[in-house]
């Protein structure tokens, strides 16, 4: 009697245990989360420790929760992703698990707040051997007169979601009282190389113009540049690859991020060219670019002025110029060119 006693209690044990192993499922989890809505939300955020701030459990809202299921890759653990939403879909969070032994384990989150426009998209790419992206793209900031789409790779490992590539892929700033407006799309190619292995090449194009008038090209100017990406299975991050750009990663970046200082640095042979040939109105363009660039670094300490803004400017303007390359001088010889600029159109 005590043997089928003991047998029976453990059986119960292990019947506890598959059902307690069961409750981790991502698919349970999920059907947890459509169950109780919000409220069962902010249980689960509590449960794994998740410190987010979306509006999904703002309100005693229905969720909808969507597995996703990584295709199987060998030498990699069986993954899946939950993407919870609610009605309106405009903020987004994916839940990452993984198994290991028979057992889920949550790995992190990614959280995708105010997609007002569209459904985030995603992919999954194999990078190299043991190592699987989730690439999102996904609305990165919007506005009067503000978009920005980017693509944002993402890679987890040692159970953290770490981001190692992120792109800007179209957006415009217009109409926000800088001294030019623009706007820029990219191109992206995955590319596959016994040599150089994996790579991402980025193709830009920029526009920039006068305020106001973004789509005329008679009152601006346009660019092309290419950026590469190579994986360093080493050190497991994506590199720049300069003997193939023509940019590096932040003036990638500074398409969305650069203030005028930043711009004139950048774009300071279009500038040049302008300012030698362009039209009275486009000369008067570049002057204040001029202006406000120096208004912006005025904050700068002595040493630290942008060499590019102290670069001499066409002789049609000051044929004996000194241009001074530090700190200070370099305001001072950039305020007296531009501020006489009446005298030169």
């Amino acid at each position: 009697m005590a043997k089928v006693l003991m047998t029976g209690i453990a059986l119960v044990c292990v019947c506890v245990a598959i059902w307690a192993i069961d409750l981790t499922r991502p698919r349970r989890i999920a059907e947890r989360v459509e169950r109780a809505g919000a409220f069962g939300l902010r249980e689960l955020w509590a449960d794994l420790g998740i410190a987010a701030e979306l509006d999904l459990t703002n309100a005693d809202r229905r969720l909808s929760a969507e597995i996703m299921a990584l295709p199987a890759v060998p030498g990699r653990r069986l993954c899946e992703i939950i993407a919870v939403t609610d009605g309106i879909r405009w903020d987004w969070q994916y839940l990452v698990f993984e198994r290991e032994y028979g057992v889920w384990r949550f790995v992190g989150h990614i959280d995708l707040p105010c997609q007002k426009y569209e459904k985030p998209t995603f992919r999954f790419v194999v990078i190299a051997p043991g190592v699987y992206c989730m690439v999102i793209r996904s609305l990165a900031g919007s506005g009067t007169g503000l978009l920005k789409y980017e693509e944002a790779w993402y890679e987890w490992k040692a159970g953290r979601i770490n981001e190692i590539l992120n792109i800007p892929i179209e957006g415009h700033v217009v109409g926000w009282g800088m001294a030019f407006d623009r706007k820029f799309r990219s191109e992206i190619t995955e590319e596959r190389d016994s040599a150089e292995g994996f790579s991402v090449l980025v193709r830009l194009h920029e526009t920039y113009s006068q305020p106001e008038h973004i789509d005329e090209p008679d009152f601006g100017f346009s660019e092309n540049h290419t950026i590469v990406f190579t994986w360093d299975s080493a050190k497991r991050q994506f590199r720049n690859d300069p003997a193939r750009s023509d940019m590096a990663p932040h003036e990638l970046q500074g398409v969305w991020d650069d203030g005028t200082p930043e711009f004139a640095v950048r774009h300071l042979e279009h500038i040049k060219k302008i300012l030698d040939s362009g039209t009275p109105s486009m000369r008067q363009w570049c002057f204040n670019i001029l202006d406000e660039a120096i208004k912006g670094t005025t904050g700068l300490s002595p040493g630290s002025c942008p060499r590019g803004l102290s670069y001499a400017l066409p002789k049609m303007c000051f044929p004996g110029c000194i241009a001074f390359w530090t700190g200070e001088m370099c305001l001072i010889s950039l305020w007296f060119i531009t501020s006489s600029k009446g005298t030169h159109l």
